[in-house]
Order: structure tokens, then C-alpha cells, then sequence
């Protein structure tokens, strides 16, 4: 602001002075209308009026409040001469702001007949058309008996007390109105609309340092005043700035207000032609600067060509500085709310995942023998019985709800994973003919994969299932076809990210978007897309645990999984892995088929549920095996005792009452190291996942599974050689 600017304070002070001074020269003024005037007279009027240092005049009592006498001091505010002003009577109304012309002529009238003095404060035009702000006192003179004659006033000019008055004012309402907002876009959709009223510019866009700090995006962020931008404003969202480049880019570089006359014929400006289609011609960026780092650019149009203002531009940049510090703190703000929300999230899910897990753990012994024993009767049936069809149903919608209960174990982390040192592209490009096979020929399927090393630990078939889950969801959002793009690349995820993402875990990672344009989604759907049968779909069309056992498989190999999306902008699904620094296996291992046979061996089965206990033994007896049954790990161990040189293999459930499987285990390792066994289990608990049986080379079979997969991997382990 700069300049030296009366308070108000100073300005009233002031204007009582000059009404002293008037009053000297209304005592000569009344010798004057009581007719006792003399020249001498009239030119010590005119002496005393005129070193007043504003405006003095006498105006008639006409509703055009006709001037009969100015000051020459006219001339040095408005550029009339007091001639030009007295030759036109209603050179005053003619002056007067269209805004404020008839309050005023109002006011003037009132104060006439009232017989009271005229005050007002009210805008008036220059001859060169500048709109100056004035203070207008004025006293009712009257002659001997009491008769009104005219209105004997002074005008001072304060519009520069005005501009500073407004001046501050917008500071004050700017920062009111911002520190209310709840979010960061209504914070700057209030900054750029108030700034526009009080500039008259017509368009304003606020744009934003990307996530990495390189690059100026706009995102959904800009204010118009007038219908016709729209256009602009679409076709600018696309627009990303570096330092220096486009007007954006160049406020943001050289941390100073950048001012473009006519951005449709500036060489440096980027998108002269959709602003020339539309009608803007001034540009004017604005850096937004807290703690001497620039947070946001302010970008603000005109329609019509304007020059340079120092003035206005200090002005706005002081403004937009305090507006820095506010957004500083809606961005914390934001950034602990969302991690609030992802705090929220994680529980929530997590004791859903405990429930999922103790769920599927149970349902999967239900299933094992509604399985085994359909399997049974299949058997027992000849091939051309009615009821053979029958029980292939029940067997198959059995399948099925293992399928759905192997998703609630993988949602709740509790699926039992193979991890190794894989590479993901590898998996992906393997993976890319079943993914197109899935989608319909209405989707086009693109890869953009990393050169450099993607290596994670993970299990490859619960990846291509992460991929598949994906896609398969992609597809149903896409219903009139459309993108999937599948992308790879390697980033660091440090505190910055942390931060502004609420969650993870320092150090290096495998990136791996999935992004789709389809249908998109609100934030409600965005917050519960990976919980548990929660679905947008129609009834029947969806299970609701495609996405969540995406996300217990992700969180299961040490990852990080969020998505982005907005209605009608699709979704990008983000997958953090562990980089690791191993050499990658290639393929898979061959997989040998076993027929099914029985043997004459004798199996200790320790299984604490009773259906499940009978329907295994059964399974064993009929194929020839001798059954020693133990209802818990006790039983299993004192069984073991009694007939320890008779047992060829353990078949243990992993979690049973008092001792678990493991621990029966152990004890009967120390009497014979060489013992054989097999563990079985609904879900791979902690005791599974923490311990690792499976990497210590010990067999395990997930239930369900059928009776012929549970001998033939029974014939496997007693085929071995050793243990």
C-alpha cells in the first residue's frame, strides 16, 4: 500500500479545521447577504475561502442543488475550471456517481427542509472519468428573519481513506471468510470470488504443486463471475506447469507477481488461443507464499487489456501472503483429518477382519464335511442315478462357497501365502491374455511397465488374483467400455508421503497402478470399497469381497493399497509392494497329478470337532488306512504313547483346545524324530503365518478340500522317503 493515508481519525480532525476556517468566512458571507457589502467585502470572502485547502462552495436551494459559487480548488480535483463548473447549473447532478445520485439529491432535499445541515459521503466523476470518493459538510444559511437562503458547504477529497478503508476491509473478510471454510477448495474459491468483486476481474484459477513438488496442477480449482468461461476452464484442467513455464509456472519460479497485458499476443503464454476464444485479455499471476515456500499460484483475468498497477499487484500479493499461512493450516488440517479417516479405516477393517476370519474358519468345517460326505455318496451312487446329478450340485455349490470363504480369509489376512522372490512386470505380462479374456472386447487393455527391477516377496497365484479382482471390477464399472491402464514403476515413499497420504512405511517400493474410466465413485463408497460385502452392484450380480480380499492379500505381503476417484472421473486403484533386492524365481513349479489311492498304514487323526473327526476317519477306513482318533492335543499325545510304533503319519488340525497341533508336534519329534505329518486347517492362523510350518518343509491342507485330495496328499507324504 505504501503511501501516507489519513486515518479516519486524522481526516475528521482535519475537516473541523477547515469548517473553522469556513466559519470565518460565513460571518463575512452574512455581512454580505444582510446587504452591507462592499467590494472590500466580497474580496475578503473570496481571500478567506480559498486558501481553505478543499473544495468550498454555495449551492442554491433547487432541487439540482445549482452551484452559485466554487472554489477554484475544483479545478485541481475534478479538472473543471470554476468558470466551466458555474457555466452548466446542473454541472454538480451531472458529476454525481449514477450509484449514488438519487441518495444523494435525497439527502439534499431533506436537509433543506428540515432546515438541518447537509452531510454526505458520495462518489462523483472527474473529467477524465476517474470515480474519486468526497465528504460533503454543508450549513443552512439564513438571513435576519430566519428565511433559508443556500447551502454554504466543503468538500474534501478522501478517496484515497476510502480505497484504504476497502483495502482492508477485503483483507479482513478474505481472512474471515477463509479461516470458516472447512476444505481447501472452498477456502480458495472465497479468496479468488472476493478478490474478483473488488478488481472487476472476471476469471480466476488457483493451481496447485503436484504431490512430488514438480509440476503446477489446477485440478477443479477457479472462479468466474460470468457465463461464456466454462469452455476455458475445461479445456485449462488438462494444462500442468513446471517452474518458468506459462503464466503459472513463471509467478511460481520467479516468486513475484507476473503481468501479462494481453495474454493472446504474449509469446511465454501457453494458451493464447482457448483464452483468445474466450474473450480474456489481462493476465495476472499471483505466487501464494508461506514460510518462503510457494503453496499455491493465484492466476486472475480480465476482458478487457489493463496495465500494469503496482499499487493493486502489492496489494493482492500482501493479501494472498496472509492467505498462505490459512491454507498452510486447511492443508494440515486436511491431512490429519484423512488421517483419521485411514486410522478409521484400518481399524474398522481390522475387526472385520477378525470376525471375517473366525467366520470363514468355521464355515470351512461345516463345508469340509458337507464335501467329504457328498463326495461319498457320489461315489456310492451309480453313474446313471437321478440322484448322482443331485449331489454333483451340492458338490459344486460346495466349491463355491469354499471359493467365497478362501476371499474372507484373504480379506482378513489369514490365507496361507507361498511367498517368494518374484517379479511383478513378469507377473503381469503373464498375467495380460487372461486379463484380456476377461474384459470385453470394448475395453482396451494397456500396459506401461518400469525397465527397472520390480522384485517383491509374494505369492504369485494371490497376485494374479489381486490382478484379476481388479480388472474384473474395472470391467463392471466400464458398462460402455472404455481404458484400463496398468502401469509399474519404482518410489520412494518418505516422510512427504506419509504425511500426505496418512499412512506407510519408509523405504523403497513397487508401485502398481490400475486405472480404469469407468463410472467412477463418491467419497462414502471410496471410504468402504474394501470392507466385506459391501457392493454397489445389483443383488446377486456381486459377493462385495472381490476388493476386500485385494486388500487383505496387499496387507498380507507387507503392502499398501488406496484408490482415487471421483463420480464419472473413474478410479485408479495404487499398490505399494516391498522392493526387495533378491534374484527373481522364474516359472512355477511343475505340478505332478497323484491318483488317489489308499494304503493299509496307521493314521493318528487329531481333530477337535466331531463331524469333521468321523468324516475323516471314515474317508481313511475306506481307503484301507487303520484310525487312531484323539478328540484334542492332549488326547493326541497320550494316544501317540499307547501305540507310538504302530503310527506311520499325524493328521493334525493346527488350532484344537490346550495343545495345538505344532506342539503336538514337537513333544512327539523328541521320541521320533522321523515321525510324518500333515497339519490341516480352516485358516492359516498366526500360528501358521508366524511360525512358518510351511517353510520348515511341513504339508498343510486347507479345509475344505475333498477326500480325494486329502488322500491323495496323505499318499504323497507316506510315498516320501525320510521325513
Amino acid at each position: 500500500m505504501g503511501k501516507n493515508i489519513k486515518t479516519q481519525k486524522e481526516l475528521l480532525l482535519e475537516i473541523e479545521a477547515l469548517q473553522a476556517q469556513l466559519k470565518k468566512a460565513n460571518d463575512v458571507l452574512h455581512t454580505i447577504c444582510n446587504g452591507a457589502a462592499g467590494k472590500a467585502v466580497e474580496t475578503k470572502y473570496r481571500a478567506l475561502v480559498e486558501q481553505i485547502p478543499a473544495i468550498t462552495y454555495i449551492a442554491a436551494l433547487d432541487e439540482a442543488g445549482t452551484t452559485l459559487y466554487i472554489s477554484p480548488q475544483i479545478e485541481a480535483v475534478l479538472g473543471f475550471s470554476p468558470d466551466e463548473w458555474l457555466s452548466n447549473p446542473k454541472s454538480w447532478v451531472k458529476q454525481l456517481h449514477p450509484e449514488d445520485r438519487e441518495r444523494v439529491l435525497a439527502e439534499y432535499k431533506s436537509s433543506h427542509e428540515k432546515g438541518q445541515p447537509f452531510h454526505s459521503q458520495y462518489r462523483w466523476l472527474s473529467r477524465d472519468g476517474r470515480v474519486l470518493w468526497c465528504h460533503d459538510n454543508a450549513v443552512l444559511v439564513k438571513d435576519e428573519t430566519g428565511k433559508p437562503l443556500f447551502f454554504q458547504g466543503i468538500v474534501t477529497d478522501i478517496t484515497e481513506l476510502k480505497q484504504a478503508t476497502e483495502e482492508i476491509y477485503l483483507f479482513q473478510s478474505v481472512a474471515m471468510a477463509i479461516s470458516v471454510c472447512r476444505n481447501l477448495h472452498d477456502a480458495l474459491i472465497v479468496a479468488m470470488q472476493k478478490i474478483c468483486n473488488y478488481t472487476g476481474w472476471v476469471y480466476a484459477e488457483a493451481w496447485m504443486p503436484d504431490q512430488d513438488g514438480a509440476r503446477l496442477e489446477r485440478d477443479h480449482f477457479f472462479y468466474s463471475s460470468i457465463d461464456g468461461l466454462e469452455k476455458f476452464s475445461e479445456r485449462s484442467s488438462g494444462f500442468t506447469f513446471t517452474p518458468g513455464s506459462g503464466l503459472p509456472g513463471r509467478a511460481w519460479a520467479e516468486k513475484q507477481p507476473v503481468w501479462i497485458v494481453d495474454v493472446t499476443h504474449d509469446p511465454h503464454y501457453l494458451r493464447a488461443a482457448i483464452a483468445g476464444e474466450a474473450g480474456l485479455k489481462t493476465g495476472i499471476g499471483f505466487p501464494v507464499i508461506a514460510d518462503g515456500e510457494v503453496v499455491s499460484v493465484f492466476v486472475f483475468y480480465s476482458l478487457k487489456a489493463e496495465e500494469r498497477n503496482d499499487h493493486l499487484a502489492k496489494l493482492i500479493l500482501s493479501m494472498l501472503s496472509q492467505i498462505g499461512s490459512i491454507i498452510r493450516r486447511i492443508q494440515a488440517e486436511e491431512a490429519r483429518e484423512k488421517l483419521r479417516e485411514e486410522l478409521y479405516r484400518s481399524h474398522n477393517l481390522a475387526s472385520i477382519g477378525k470376525l471375517a476370519g473366525g467366520v470363514a474358519h468355521n464355515f470351512n468345517n461345516l463345508l469340509t464335511v458337507i464335501m467329504g460326505y457328498a463326495s461319498l455318496l457320489n461315489k456310492e451312487l451309480e453313474e446313471k442315478s437321478k440322484l448322482k446329478d443331485y449331489v454333483q450340485k451340492i458338490l459344486k455349490s460346495s466349491e463355491t462357497a469354499a471359493g467365497l470363504t478362501q476371499d474372507l480369509l484373504a480379506f482378513s489376512r489369514k490365507q496361507p501365502i507361498s511367498a517368494k522372490p518374484v517379479n511383478v512386470n513378469e507377473i503381469i505380462k503373464q498375467s495380460e491374455p487372461l486379463l484380456s479374456k476377461l474384459i470385453r472386447e470394448d475395453i482396451a487393455l494397456k500396459t506401461i511397465l518400469t525397465r527397472e527391477d520390480t522384485t517383491v516377496m509374494a505369492d504369485v497365484g494371490q497376485i494374479e488374483q489381486v490382478l484379476m479382482n481388479l480388472a474384473t471390477n474395472a470391467r463392471d464399472a466400464m458398462p460402455n467400455g472404455g481404458n484400463l491402464a496398468i502401469h509399474t514403476d519404482i518410489m520412494e515413499m518418505d516422510d512427504a508421503f506419509m504425511r500426505s497420504c496418512g499412512y506407510g512405511s519408509a523405504g523403497i517400493y513397487v508401485h502398481i497402478s490400475i486405472a480404469d474410466t469407468g463410472v467412477g465413485m463418491d467419497k462414502n463408497t471410496r471410504m468402504r470399497v474394501f470392507e466385506p460385502f459391501f457392493t454397489t452392484k445389483e443383488v446377486g450380480k456381486g459377493t462385495g469381497l472381490g476388493l476386500a480380499s485385494v486388500y487383505g492379500i496387499v496387507k498380507q505381503h507387507g503392502g499398501y493399497i488406496n484408490v482415487e476417484s471421483e463420480p464419472a472421473k473413474g478410479a485408479t486403484f495404487n499398490i505399494y509392494l516391498p522392493l526387495v533386492k533378491l534374484e527373481a524365481e522364474k516359472g512355477r513349479e511343475a505340478s505332478h497329478t497323484v491318483l488317489s489311492r489308499g494304503g493299509t498304514e496307521t493314521v493318528l487323526l487329531a481333530e477337535d470337532e466331531p463331524e469333521v473327526r468321523e468324516l475323516i476317519k471314515m474317508v481313511f477306513e475306506h481307503a484301507g488306512y487303520r484310525v487312531i482318533e484323539a478328540v484334542d492335543g492332549e488326547d493326541a499325545l497320550n494316544k501317540f504313547s499307547e501305540n507310538k510304533d504302530d503310527i506311520d503319519l499325524l493328521v493334525l488340525d493346527v488350532i484344537m483346545p490346550g495343545k495345538n497341533g505344532k506342539e503336538v508336534y514337537e513333544a512327539i519329534k523328541k521320541t521320533k524324530p522321523r515321525m510324518k505329518v500333515l497339519f490341516m486347517s480352516g485358516y492359516s492362523d498366526d500360528v501358521i503365518r508366524k511360525r512358518d510350518f510351511l517353510d520348515k518343509g511341513l504339508d498343510c491342507i486347507l479345509k475344505p478340500s475333498s477326500p480325494d485330495d486329502l488322500l491323495e496328499k496323505v499318499r504323497k507324504i507316506l510315498d516320501k522317503p525320510g521325513t
